[in-house]
């Protein structure tokens, strides 16, 4: 609500500026976004970047003229031009608050939809292959996919969360083979790590970890399997 009083805002001063404003203008063209500045207020428009081009005049003289035929609304408390030609808009604290209360109010049903309602759409994230370690990067995907899955949802869509473990299959085997020949490689045997294995530093560390926890007892199950096999 308050992004779109603001935008109508602009584009009506935008429309007295009769020398460079194309007339089929449309509010939700008009750019607004946060500042990434907490002091330069709560929402900034780059609308005086867009049109100083058409107008011929320098960016910081347009933003004052937009500035000077905005309408006064009730959302607003100060209006404010910031070099080279931004616009800085400051919200009234009792509008902020009123928003407050009215999510509050909401609870969890505030600012759904039901605008995909009857879509399907499946979210595939994460997938993180435990043939190798786990980085930042693993855990921020998986914030962000579960995050956009809860959006679409709140939007009314009908939403599948898909998650690959990726712990079957030929990479899990090829890796098993490899820390096997690494292990091996540890007691002093000569091997050959297979086509398609694993040759990282991190099977070192799973040699190591893996050591530790079995001790000879490995080897013996290992011997077994052989002669079973």
């Amino acid at each position: 609500m308050i992004t779109k009083e603001l935008r109508q805002s602009i584009a009506e001063a935008l429309m007295e500026e009769e020398l460079f404003v194309d007339e089929t203008i449309a509010p939700e063209d008009i750019p607004l976004e946060t500042p990434r500045t907490r002091s330069h207020g709560h929402y900034s428009s780059s609308v005086a970047f867009a049109f100083s081009g058409k107008s011929g005049r320098p960016t910081m003289e347009l933003a004052e003229s937009i500035v000077s035929h905005l309408k006064n609304t009730p959302v607003v408390e100060a209006v404010e031009v910031a070099p080279p030609g931004f616009i800085n808009f400051r919200i009234k604290p009792q509008v902020l608050r009123q928003y407050l209360l009215e999510a509050l109010k909401g609870g969890e049903s505030y600012g759904c939809t039901d605008g995909g309602a009857d879509n399907k759409v499946q979210v595939e994230f994460v997938s993180a292959n435990p043939t190798g370690p786990l980085s930042v990067g693993h855990g921020r995907i998986a914030a962000f996919g579960d995050s956009l899955a809860n959006l679409l949802g709140a939007c009314g869509y009908d939403v599948q969360r898909e998650y690959y473990v990726n712990d079957v299959g030929t990479q899990i085997t090829n890796l098993g083979r490899s820390l096997d020949a690494r292990y091996r490689e540890a007691l002093g045997q000569k091997v050959t790590i297979e086509e398609g294995g694993y040759r990282g530093r991190i099977l070192l560390t799973m040699q190591r970890r893996f050591w530790q926890r079995t001790e000879i007892s490995y080897l013996r199950l290992r011997k077994r399997i052989e002669l079973h096999d």
